[in-house]
Protein backbone atom coordinates (compact mmCIF):
# COMPACT_ATOMS: atom_id res chain seq x y z
CA UNK A 1 0.00 0.00 0.00
CA UNK A 2 1.42 3.49 -0.92
CA UNK A 3 2.10 6.11 1.42
CA UNK A 4 1.76 9.59 1.09
CA UNK A 5 5.21 9.63 1.35
CA UNK A 6 5.64 7.11 -1.43
CA UNK A 7 4.15 9.74 -3.99
CA UNK A 8 6.22 12.68 -2.55
CA UNK A 9 9.09 10.38 -3.46
CA UNK A 10 8.24 9.60 -6.87
CA UNK A 11 7.63 13.13 -7.76
CA UNK A 12 10.85 14.59 -6.28
CA UNK A 13 8.47 16.73 -4.41
CA UNK A 14 10.76 18.63 -2.35
CA UNK A 15 12.35 20.20 -5.30
CA UNK A 16 9.01 20.52 -7.62
CA UNK A 17 9.07 24.42 -6.20
CA UNK A 18 11.66 25.42 -8.48
CA UNK A 19 10.08 24.51 -11.36
CA UNK A 20 7.25 26.69 -10.61
CA UNK A 21 9.58 29.55 -9.78
CA UNK A 22 10.95 29.44 -12.92
CA UNK A 23 7.54 29.83 -14.55
CA UNK A 24 6.20 32.32 -12.36
CA UNK A 25 9.36 34.52 -12.18
CA UNK A 26 9.72 34.61 -16.03
CA UNK A 27 5.88 35.66 -16.53
CA UNK A 28 6.47 38.49 -14.20
CA UNK A 29 9.12 39.74 -15.75
CA UNK A 30 7.27 39.74 -19.20
CA UNK A 31 5.03 41.82 -16.86
CA UNK A 32 7.41 43.79 -15.70
CA UNK A 33 8.48 47.86 -16.23
CA UNK A 34 10.88 48.33 -19.55
CA UNK A 35 9.32 44.93 -20.75
CA UNK A 36 5.36 45.19 -20.64
CA UNK A 37 3.83 47.29 -23.58
CA UNK A 38 0.24 48.04 -23.67
CA UNK A 39 -2.05 44.66 -23.57
CA UNK A 40 0.20 43.15 -21.28
CA UNK A 41 -1.70 43.47 -18.07
CA UNK A 42 -1.06 42.72 -14.91
CA UNK A 43 -1.22 38.50 -13.93
CA UNK A 44 -3.36 38.27 -11.14
CA UNK A 45 -2.63 36.14 -8.07
CA UNK A 46 -4.99 33.43 -9.47
CA UNK A 47 -3.25 33.69 -13.02
CA UNK A 48 0.24 33.41 -10.95
CA UNK A 49 -1.14 30.22 -8.95
CA UNK A 50 -2.88 28.13 -12.30
CA UNK A 51 0.70 28.83 -13.93
CA UNK A 52 2.23 27.27 -10.35
CA UNK A 53 0.04 24.20 -10.51
CA UNK A 54 0.33 23.76 -14.18
CA UNK A 55 3.94 24.26 -13.87
CA UNK A 56 3.97 21.77 -10.68
CA UNK A 57 1.84 19.14 -12.73
CA UNK A 58 4.46 19.21 -15.29
CA UNK A 59 7.28 18.64 -12.95
CA UNK A 60 5.41 15.57 -11.34
CA UNK A 61 4.65 13.44 -14.95
CA UNK A 62 8.28 14.27 -15.73
CA UNK A 63 10.04 12.83 -12.62
CA UNK A 64 7.44 10.10 -12.09
CA UNK A 65 7.41 9.01 -15.87
CA UNK A 66 11.54 9.03 -15.19
CA UNK A 67 10.82 6.32 -12.16
CA UNK A 68 8.00 5.05 -14.00
CA UNK A 69 10.72 4.33 -17.53
CA UNK A 70 13.69 3.10 -14.89
CA UNK A 71 11.38 1.09 -12.81
CA UNK A 72 13.30 -2.25 -13.45
CA UNK A 73 16.86 -0.48 -13.95
CA UNK A 74 15.82 0.95 -10.71
CA UNK A 75 14.79 -2.75 -9.10
CA UNK A 76 19.14 -3.41 -9.15
CA UNK A 77 20.47 0.44 -8.68
CA UNK A 78 17.50 1.64 -6.20
CA UNK A 79 15.88 -0.80 -5.07
CA UNK A 80 14.04 1.45 -1.99
CA UNK A 81 12.26 3.45 -4.04
CA UNK A 82 8.44 3.07 -4.51
CA UNK A 83 7.83 1.63 -7.99
CA UNK A 84 10.66 -1.34 -7.65
CA UNK A 85 10.08 -2.19 -4.03
CA UNK A 86 6.45 -2.54 -4.99
CA UNK A 87 4.78 0.12 -2.74
CA UNK A 88 3.65 1.64 -6.08
CA UNK A 89 2.48 -0.62 -8.56
CA UNK A 90 3.86 -0.07 -11.99
CA UNK A 91 -0.28 0.56 -13.39
CA UNK A 92 -0.93 2.88 -10.46
CA UNK A 93 2.46 5.08 -11.17
CA UNK A 94 1.59 5.54 -14.80
CA UNK A 95 -2.14 6.29 -14.43
CA UNK A 96 -0.22 9.24 -12.01
CA UNK A 97 1.48 10.11 -15.01
CA UNK A 98 -0.90 10.17 -17.29
CA UNK A 99 -3.03 12.10 -14.78
CA UNK A 100 -0.33 14.83 -14.11
CA UNK A 101 0.04 15.21 -17.67
CA UNK A 102 -3.84 15.43 -18.28
CA UNK A 103 -4.15 18.26 -15.03
CA UNK A 104 -1.47 20.27 -16.80
CA UNK A 105 -2.52 20.30 -20.05
CA UNK A 106 -6.45 20.72 -18.82
CA UNK A 107 -4.59 23.66 -16.98
CA UNK A 108 -2.78 25.43 -19.51
CA UNK A 109 -1.24 27.76 -17.39
CA UNK A 110 -4.92 29.03 -16.67
CA UNK A 111 -6.09 32.38 -18.87
CA UNK A 112 -2.88 33.73 -19.34
CA UNK A 113 -1.07 30.74 -20.22
CA UNK A 114 0.47 29.04 -23.06
CA UNK A 115 -1.27 25.23 -23.90
CA UNK A 116 1.37 24.78 -26.42
CA UNK A 117 4.28 25.12 -24.12
CA UNK A 118 2.76 22.69 -21.83
CA UNK A 119 2.70 20.60 -24.37
CA UNK A 120 6.04 20.90 -25.38
CA UNK A 121 7.24 20.54 -22.29
CA UNK A 122 5.33 17.17 -21.73
CA UNK A 123 6.49 16.42 -24.94
CA UNK A 124 9.99 16.59 -24.09
CA UNK A 125 9.74 15.13 -20.82
CA UNK A 126 8.23 11.94 -22.36
CA UNK A 127 10.71 12.23 -24.78
CA UNK A 128 13.61 12.03 -21.68
CA UNK A 129 11.96 9.91 -19.88
CA UNK A 130 11.75 6.92 -22.28
CA UNK A 131 15.09 7.01 -23.68
CA UNK A 132 16.79 10.64 -24.69
CA UNK A 133 18.38 10.84 -21.26
CA UNK A 134 20.59 7.74 -22.49
CA UNK A 135 21.97 10.19 -25.49
CA UNK A 136 24.79 12.81 -24.69
CA UNK A 137 22.85 14.92 -27.05
CA UNK A 138 19.18 14.05 -26.98
CA UNK A 139 19.66 13.93 -23.31
CA UNK A 140 20.59 17.71 -22.60
CA UNK A 141 18.13 19.06 -25.10
CA UNK A 142 15.41 17.12 -24.18
CA UNK A 143 15.57 18.46 -20.72
CA UNK A 144 16.29 21.62 -22.15
CA UNK A 145 13.10 21.65 -23.51
CA UNK A 146 11.34 20.56 -20.38
CA UNK A 147 12.72 23.35 -18.60
CA UNK A 148 12.52 26.07 -21.63
CA UNK A 149 8.89 25.46 -22.58
CA UNK A 150 7.73 25.46 -18.34
CA UNK A 151 9.23 29.14 -17.74
CA UNK A 152 7.90 30.10 -21.31
CA UNK A 153 3.97 29.00 -20.26
CA UNK A 154 3.24 32.58 -19.36
CA UNK A 155 5.91 34.07 -21.79
CA UNK A 156 5.06 32.86 -24.72
CA UNK A 157 1.27 34.75 -24.82
CA UNK A 158 2.38 38.11 -24.34
CA UNK A 159 5.21 37.35 -26.85
CA UNK A 160 2.73 36.24 -29.68
CA UNK A 161 0.48 38.83 -28.68
CA UNK A 162 3.67 41.84 -29.26
CA UNK A 163 2.85 43.01 -25.49
CA UNK A 164 6.45 42.47 -24.05
CA UNK A 165 9.81 42.80 -25.32
CA UNK A 166 11.43 40.40 -27.22
CA UNK A 167 14.29 40.44 -25.14
CA UNK A 168 12.00 38.62 -22.33
CA UNK A 169 12.33 35.57 -24.53
CA UNK A 170 16.07 35.19 -22.71
CA UNK A 171 14.28 34.37 -19.31
CA UNK A 172 13.04 30.55 -20.78
CA UNK A 173 16.13 30.31 -23.08
CA UNK A 174 18.43 30.76 -19.90
CA UNK A 175 16.29 28.68 -18.03
CA UNK A 176 16.55 26.08 -20.73
CA UNK A 177 20.32 26.58 -20.44
CA UNK A 178 20.52 25.68 -16.64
Amino acid sequence: MARTSDWLRLTRAPLAATAAFDAVACALLARGPGFARTGAGAASVVDLLLLAATSLLVYGAGMAGNDWADRRVDGARHPERPLPAGRITPRAGGLFVLACAGGALALGGGPSGSFGCVAAALTCAAAYDLGAKRSRVAGPLAMAGVRASNAAIGVAPLLLAGTTHPLVAAGPLLVGLY
